[in-house]
């Protein structure tokens, strides 16, 4: 039987690009967009990408989170999400502050207001 494959890099990579002003949940937005790529390996060879809203508050946040992911299972991956939010999370932080909902929860609160 084979073990869990841990995660041995997480690389962050900010993008951006130019767009057309889209109206989206929170209104329109600017004709260009940042979005910050999320490359984890792990192990046994295996690449996952991800990517969530840009801006350097974002990406300084996953770059300091990836001592949390670092060295942890797959399998754990609620946890290292539960350890995240609570290692980054602004105790004065409230959803309801986020007038972009969609995004909130790619915070964890922890755009460090």
């Amino acid at each position: 039987m084979s073990s869990t494959p841990k995660v041995t890099a997480m690389q962050v990579i900010p993008v951006a690009g130019y767009d057309s002003m889209l109206l989206n949940l929170s209104g329109a937005h600017s004709p260009f967009f940042t979005r910050n790529i999320v490359i984890i390996k792990d192990n046994a060879g295996h690449t996952g990408v991800g990517e969530i809203p840009g801006g350097e508050k974002i990406r300084q946040t996953l770059e300091d989170a990836a001592s949390l992911v670092i060295g942890k299972t797959v399998g754990e991956y609620k946890n290292i999400l539960s350890l995240v939010r609570s290692t980054f999370a602004d105790p004065r932080c409230q959803r309801a502050r986020h007038p972009d909902l969609r995004s909130a929860h790619h915070y964890s609160c922890g755009d460090r207001h």
